[in-house]
């Protein structure tokens, strides 16, 4: 098997084989419309079309910056900092079930899906959102085709080793049987694997709101999360509308989104309107992962300080830290592969923080970050 390519050298393609960190052999045909493609449609679209499409404002374009009227690869391509989070967050043990219950990630502009995949290999129920045509031209083909892959992980292939002194996989299995008091390897069978049970399944269908759609892949392996295909615009969230009606997540995950100003307070709405969500249902504000890449420090340094005043408090995991995650990969990257790409960590504290926050982010000491989602 080869190993992956940094997405900035993938643009081109159609389509990516894309495997899961760490475990080579499950890998995802990740379907993009490619840098190739939107040249060719560009060149045949009129020079009126071309002018219209780029002065489209931000407040348009939701989630993804895809103008309803234009062809782009903003939201439709594979893009470093997914590849790299993914790293990350496979260095860290898998969830536990609470009450039976798998905890709910939210992914904020997924793209072509694959941390939403990731997510799910490691026993998160994932909502996996974007805006159209992003949603139907490439996230949701990608979760269709992504869900089969994850479905012939078999039960002895290992998961990530993260912190936990065993195999999350078998401690997954433990959780499973000390929560719901079945265990996987003596449940009823399908396809030849332990099936999940009931009441962990009917757990993931009470989540399905919407136009959302539940990956069948979590009921044939329960150590696997399922995946949740759902329509999210920014604008609509952070403006407090039903666009987030039943979701209080325990991990909100969102990368390379960082990219337009005028976006900025829509993504940190929807971040606040999320977080309350869960703290009215009884849990903790959900851990918040951010991923970026530093194109333009002025606009990064100034997004990440004006996360203090939606209540949003990020520090930045050390650098030594992911170099260690993507070298564990055993995809043979060298640093200068994903150079400018940063990792954050945050909260949503309840309020406006005190003071403005570091310029920046506050990147905490190798082996001292607080790590537990």
């Amino acid at each position: 098997m080869t190993n992956p390519l940094p997405a900035s050298l993938t643009k081109h393609l159609d389509s990516v084989s894309h495997p899961l960190p760490r475990d080579n052999l499950t890998r995802f045909n990740l379907r993009q419309l490619s840098s190739s493609t939107t040249s060719a449609n560009s060149s045949s679209s009129s020079s009126s079309s071309s002018s219209s499409s780029s002065t489209t404002p931000a407040s348009a374009r939701g989630a993804s910056g895809y103008a309803s009227n234009s062809t782009g690869t903003t939201g439709t391509t594979l893009w470093l900092g997914g590849q790299v989070l993914a790293c990350y967050l496979a260095s860290l043990a898998s969830p536990p079930l609470k009450q039976g219950t798998r905890p709910q990630a939210v992914e904020l502009g997924a793209g072509v899906g694959y941390l939403s995949l990731v997510l799910a290999s490691q026993g998160w129920d994932v909502v996996s959102t974007d805006i159209p045509p992003v949603l139907d031209i490439v996230l949701r083909p990608n979760i269709d085709e992504g869900e089969g892959a994850l479905a012939r992980m078999g039960s002895a292939t290992p998961l990530f080793s993260g912190k936990a002194s065993k195999n999350p996989r078998a401690a997954m299995s433990e959780a499973v049987s000390s929560s719901t008091g079945v265990s996987p390897s003596h449940g009823s069978r399908v396809d030849g694997k332990a099936a999940i049970p009931a009441s962990v399944i009917d757990s993931t269908a009470d989540r399905s709101a919407g136009n959302a759609r539940v990956g069948k892949f979590a009921q044939t392996n329960p150590l696997l999360g399922a995946v949740t295909v759902r329509e999210l615009d920014w604008v609509a969230a952070a403006d407090g509308s039903d666009a987030l009606l039943g979701l209080a997540p325990d991990l909100i995950v969102t990368s390379d989104t960082i990219y337009h100003p005028a976006l900025i307070p829509c993504l940190y709405g929807t971040m606040v309107c999320l977080s309350r969500n869960s703290v009215g249902s009884g849990r903790k504000a959900p851990t918040i992962y951010l991923c970026l890449e530093r194109r333009d420090s002025r606009l990064v340094d100034s997004a990440l300080e004006a996360a203090s005043g939606y209540g949003i408090i990020f520090k930045r995991i050390g650098h030594g830290r992911v170099v260690r995650c993507v070298e564990k990969t055993g995809w043979g990257w060298n640093e200068e592969d994903w150079e400018g790409v940063e990792v954050y960590r945050g909260r949503w504290t309840g309020g406006v923080a005190n003071g403005a926050g570091a310029r920046g982010g506050r990147e905490e000491r190798n082996g001292q970050e607080d790590c537990d989602v």
